[in-house]
């Protein structure tokens, strides 16, 4: 949740920064698409699931509505672990590092580099 704040803040700094008028969302994609920066689609999916870390998975056991439940738990089955061996149709999987912090890392120097001292 922490990290994803962090996000946010940069981002809306970015924009603000740039004069572009800023929503109240805590959707980081949607607000990384209004900054210049390329991001991969890898990239926007951890957004993804950095955004419902933010508006709810950060704070509370359960969302309010069983859609932002399975929708996180398909984003992070298919961006943050690898399937290792299948067995029928059982899946064993593994976790990738995706969500690591040096990973995550990168992606906010990346977003960061356009912010201007």
């Amino acid at each position: 949740m922490l990290m994803g704040m962090s996000f946010e803040l940069l981002i809306k700094a970015i924009l603000i920064q740039s004069g572009i008028s800023i929503t109240h969302t805590h959707n980081l994609r949607n607000l990384a698409n209004n900054i210049e920066v390329n991001l991969s689609k890898d990239e926007l999916n951890l957004l993804d699931i950095l955004s419902e870390y933010i508006i709810w998975a950060g704070k509370y056991p359960i969302p309010k509505k069983s859609e932002s439940l399975e929708k996180l738990y398909k984003l992070e089955q298919k961006n943050l672990y690898d399937v290792v061996e299948k067995i029928g149709e059982l899946e064993l999987v593994s976790s990738n590092d995706k969500f690591d912090f040096d990973n995550l890392h990168k992606l906010w120097s990346k977003i960061a580099e356009k912010y201007r001292l």
